[in-house]
């Protein structure tokens, strides 16, 4: 029984917005608990605060997704690997750890709209927790930049010509990924969903909402630019 609704008396999840007391630790290895009990996985991490380690996880969670984007859209024709993976690492950890200071904060603020009651550490020790998910299924990176190293990042791929071996094992990792990052993203929203106190769903709109707290701000911004320019 993990979820806030079956087990009331582990968390202090009343609608009145009680002081937060920190749970006491489940005996679980949240590094193994998490894939399949986010929850549990998630009160352990809250009640033993791995602070430090939580941003190894982000900062090494966005090297990976900047390298997934760069390959995306196909950097690796305009500069050489070393300089990709370089840029990756500094802008993506920079990126990430950026992210996740803003992401707690802002999913912290829509969740407590919703009727959460989570503040931004603890709705960061869900983001963290989840970034360590997102590494783990990053270790997909490892054969494909063995096998086909800077092809990863181009729009043709000669490695594939006559080799359908390859093409095979590109398909199979491909779809691993897309699980994986399917089921991180349920595991995630989970977890954010129980420091706020309330089920996935509800995690799931406070996120949307943060969101919507970026998007609209800029989108003003440029469409006030344009209206602007065109004016002038």
């Amino acid at each position: 029984m993990n979820s806030y609704q079956e087990r009331p008396d582990a968390w202090p999840f009343q609608a009145q917005h009680e002081p937060w007391e920190d749970p006491p630790a489940e005996d679980v290895n949240p590094y193994l608990a998490v894939w399949t009990r986010p929850r549990a996985a998630i009160r352990h991490v809250v009640a033993t605060k791995p602070e430090g380690l939580l941003l190894v996880f982000v900062a090494i969670a966005g090297v990976f997704d900047a390298l997934g984007r760069a390959s995306m859209r196909n950097a690796g024709d305009e500069m050489e690997l070393g300089v990709l993976i370089a840029g990756a690492v500094v802008g993506g950890s920079l990126g990430g750890l950026i992210s996740y200071a803003l992401s707690g904060w802002l999913i912290s603020v829509t969740g407590r709209w919703l009727g959460g009651q989570a503040d931004a550490e603890r709705v960061r020790y869900a983001l963290g927790w989840t970034a360590y998910m997102s590494c783990v299924a990053a270790l997909i990176w490892i054969p494909q930049l063995a096998l086909f190293g800077r092809e990863l990042f181009t729009e043709e791929m000669p490695s594939l010509d006559g080799r359908p071996e390859f093409a095979a094992f590109l398909m199979f990792s491909g779809i691993v990924e897309i699980t994986l990052g399917v089921w991180i993203v349920v595991c995630g929203l989970k977890m954010i969903g129980e420091v706020h106190g309330f089920s996935a769903w509800r995690a799931l709109g406070a996120a949307f909402l943060a969101g919507l707290l970026v998007f609209v701000p800029i989108a003003l911004v440029v469409f006030a630019f344009l209206a602007v320019s065109s004016a002038a």
